[in-house]
């Protein structure tokens, strides 16, 4: 929640910067955010992924066993 929420606010500032001096901090804020949201993400969707690996050939051949007739 804190990298989005340090994105968003990093948004408005480049939204809001009246010049260059300003744009910097709120860039680097950005690359931050970003940083603290993606690398937060990235291992719970690694996680979901490898808790649904196992029911992933069940749903696409329709067998219990997980393979092809």
């Amino acid at each position: 929640m804190a990298g989005a929420l340090l994105t968003a606010v990093a948004a408005a500032g480049h939204l809001l910067a009246p010049d260059l001096w300003v744009l910097l901090p709120a860039r680097l804020a950005m690359g931050v955010g970003e940083v603290a949201l993606f690398s937060s993400t990235l291992p719970w969707v690694l996680a979901r992924a490898a808790a649904t690996y196992e029911e992933r050939p069940r749903a696409i051949t329709g067998s219990r066993e997980g393979r092809a007739a």
